[in-house]
């Protein structure tokens, strides 16, 4: 499990350092404080900056133009008058020796290389599974199904479904980025969309488990990346949802980090992550400026949780 971040020049993020991850992680802070940029550098480190999950990353944001090294200066903050190394861990992207390309050193993994704005970014080759707040559902979900189909990780899917937000499920299926569902009762398919948005995120986020369950890709690690996790989900499945979090995680043998805005999801992440049976594996920290300007991480142990709440931190 990764169990620590050490992050220099990248996006809003001059320095920062955070310690003692845990297998449940949730990213809390205001808007524009990095929750996401945080999440990037992640998949930047556990791709071992392949120029493919970079590219995508930028693509994301509107920053990538194909075959245009450039592009790559997006990934430094703004208001940096030079291009220093960015760093993550021991993982280095810099500029050297007036070579126009960006290198990428990772010195553990006896990787020295260039990243190429000529790699496609449409199939990141990421080293986990990752989540991002929209425009995932049709591409992750069918690629992802196609995986686990007709073998029992179909049973895990319906049964963290059924658990967590529609028990009438029976039957699911996918074809063509279609998701269609058979309930108790109905005995015609109903396309997956009548159920709402949240329906669609939880399923979402088991085919994420059970594709890390299997590590189908080889993931070295087994993380998932969850951003917003509340999105489209009403906050009465919220604690049953990460009740299934922490079992899966711990049963699996998988680590997630999630970001959220939504004081109900950390209310329930607290309740749940204090339960005794998950006691040492939920891990919050906030993200937010200091005085003197600059993005800064505030750890809160699982003792300190309560305190948190008392507080009622504004998240938004």
């Amino acid at each position: 499990m990764l169990q620590k971040l050490s992050i220099r020049n990248f996006r809003l993020f001059e320095e920062l350092d955070i310690e003692g991850f845990k297998r449940v992680n949730l990213i809390v802070g205001k808007n524009n404080t990095g929750k996401t940029t945080l999440l990037e550098a992640i998949r930047i480190l556990e791709a071992k900056g392949h120029s493919t999950v970079v590219n995508n990353i930028l693509k994301s944001r509107g920053q990538f133009t194909p075959s245009w090294d450039e592009s790559y200066y997006a990934l430094y903050p703004l208001k940096l008058e030079s291009y220093p190394s960015i760093v993550i861990n021991d993982l280095i992207i810099s500029l050297k020796n007036q070579d126009p390309r960006f290198k990428v050193v990772y010195p553990s993994e006896k990787i020295d290389t260039f990243l190429s704005s000529s790699d496609s970014p449409d199939f990141p080759n990421d080293k986990l599974i990752n989540l991002p707040f929209t425009g995932y559902f049709n591409e992750f979900m069918q690629r992802s199904w196609d995986k686990i189909s007709l073998t029992p990780l179909e049973d895990d899917v319906n049964d963290i479904i059924r658990r967590t937000i529609e028990p009438r499920l029976n039957r699911l299926d996918i074809s063509s980025g279609v998701a269609k569902v058979r309930l108790e009762g109905i005995n015609k398919p109903l396309p997956i969309t009548v159920l709402g948005d949240g329906v669609q995120r939880i399923l979402l986020i088991a085919l994420a488990f059970v594709n890390a369950k299997n590590d189908i890709d080889g993931q070295k690690g087994k993380i998932i990346l969850i951003d917003e996790i509340e999105s489209g989900l009403h906050y009465s499945v919220q604690e049953t949802l990460w009740k299934l979090i922490f079992e899966y995680a711990k049963k699996w043998d998988i680590q997630v980090f999630v970001t959220t805005h939504n004081q109900d999801t950390l209310n329930t992440f607290y309740y749940v992550a204090n339960e005794p049976q998950n006691q040492g594996e939920g891990f919050l920290f906030r993200l937010q400026y200091s005085r003197k300007g600059k993005l800064e991480a505030i750890e809160y142990g699982q003792e300190h949780l309560k305190e948190v709440l008392e507080m009622n931190l504004e998240i938004r």
